[in-house]
């Protein structure tokens, strides 16, 4: 009967989690820096990172499609309260942040898919963030890259720096973090793995 109620509280909880952790993209992406060429630095991506972490790769995943697709519907959720299908792609092609948008979706199916969301393993979780990083700015600059006209990527990331020693900070932040909660997650992360307790 534990089992079942288990089960039943299982969809709830976790789509409770998700649409907080895409609110929560959202007021990040409010707290934006301009910076280099229309790529702003800004804290969405510390959530989109840290849903991955602790929602695992499917809830992470939907969280950060949620923001996505409410971006894409017009709402102005991205940064600069921007959104719309412009920010994806307009009439000369992509936009320049459209392919970190997209690496966020990945980044976090892929954290979700390599960290100990339990917050056992620091080791775990940082390699699991940085293959994150790694995967955002891989899709990223390359569509950045064609939407500026800027094809020299060493000039590009040369140019990203202050922003990616930023997006160190919260790597290591979302990691403790996950460290931190850890005894919380060990008393309540039954209700959104498996019945048998199990982390998925």
């Amino acid at each position: 009967m534990e089992k079942q109620n288990k089960i039943k509280e299982l969809p709830l909880t976790s789509m409770i989690l998700a649409a907080l952790f895409t609110a929560l993209m959202i007021v990040g992406a409010y707290i934006s820096i301009p910076f280099v060429n229309n790529v702003p630095f800004v804290l969405a991506n510390f959530f989109v990172w840290l849903s991955g972490l602790i929602l695992g790769p499917i809830w992470g995943g939907i969280s950060v499609l949620l923001y996505l697709i409410l971006g894409a519907l017009g709402l102005p959720v991205f940064a600069g309260a921007r959104g719309g299908l412009a920010v994806f792609i307009g009439p000369e092609g992509p936009g320049p942040t459209s392919g970190f948008l997209l690496g966020y979706l990945l980044s976090a199916i892929i954290i979700g898919l390599l960290a100990d969301r339990q917050g056992k393993s620091i080791i775990r979780n940082f390699l699991a963030m940085l293959a994150g990083f790694i995967v955002t700015y891989a899709v990223g600059i390359p569509i950045y890259s064609i939407a500026s006209g800027n094809h020299d990527y060493l000039a590009i990331v040369v140019s990203f720096t202050w922003i990616l020693v930023g997006d160190g900070i919260k790597i290591v932040a979302a990691v403790a973090i996950t460290k931190a909660l850890s005894k919380f997650t060990k008393m309540h992360w039954g209700v959104i793995s498996t019945p048998e307790g199990k982390k998925r």
